[in-house]
């Protein structure tokens, strides 16, 4: 059976998931990983985690993971998503996180989305996660 395909029509609308591999970091060190180059025009539904081992939250010294919006020169800031690990926030290992609602969804061709990992105090150690980035294809 033939499909009707129309200006690619058949792919808006259908939910994609990219993921991004990014290794354990210590405490009292942040890191950010590009993870992600636009193919199309897209919409980011959802960004997540799985993390290898458990990640328990503190009052004081912990961490913020997320996506930052770095556009197409890489120079951007802007958050996607963020997810402050504070005192009960938590995260099980090999169960997915969502990081939050994303803002600044639209991403166009070529522009790249970065994850990272931002101390705050002295920081905890974060254990290798595997970044899901959830898009569609937009008009």
């Amino acid at each position: 059976m033939a499909e009707t395909i129309y200006r690619g029509g058949y792919w808006y609308g259908f939910s994609r998931v990219a993921f991004a591999n990014c290794e354990a970091i210590a405490a009292g060190t942040s890191k950010e990983w590009p993870v992600f180059a636009a193919p199309c025009r897209i919409r980011i539904k959802k960004v997540s985690i799985l993390a290898q081992a458990a990640i328990t939250g503190a009052d004081t010294n912990y961490f913020t993971l997320g996506c930052k919006f770095k556009g197409a020169a890489g120079t951007g800031t802007a958050s996607v998503v963020s997810k402050a690990f504070t005192l009960n926030v938590n995260a099980a290992a090999f169960d997915r996180t969502d990081l939050g609602t994303p803002s600044s969804a639209i991403v166009n061709p070529g522009e790249v989305i970065s994850f990272h990992k931002t101390e705050t105090g002295t920081g905890m150690a974060s254990p290798d996660i595997v970044v899901q980035i959830e898009y569609i294809r937009v008009q």
